[in-house]
């Protein structure tokens, strides 16, 4: 069972934390279509927010 079936669409919020590496090249995870339609179908935004590195 998808656990994304029993969520009510209403107003949902994500927020994605992330650090840039210094020695990054480029890649890295994936927001797909897939995602963005079950997003889109309860309400949900979602936020990418950069930290600086705690080093």
């Amino acid at each position: 069972m998808n656990k994304w079936k029993t969520l009510e669409p209403n107003k949902y919020v994500a927020d994605i934390g992330f650090d840039i590496r210094k020695d990054a090249t480029g890649g890295g995870g994936v927001l797909n279509s897939e995602s963005m339609a079950i997003m889109r179908k309860i309400g949900m935004d979602v936020y990418f927010s950069e930290y600086p590195s705690i080093e």
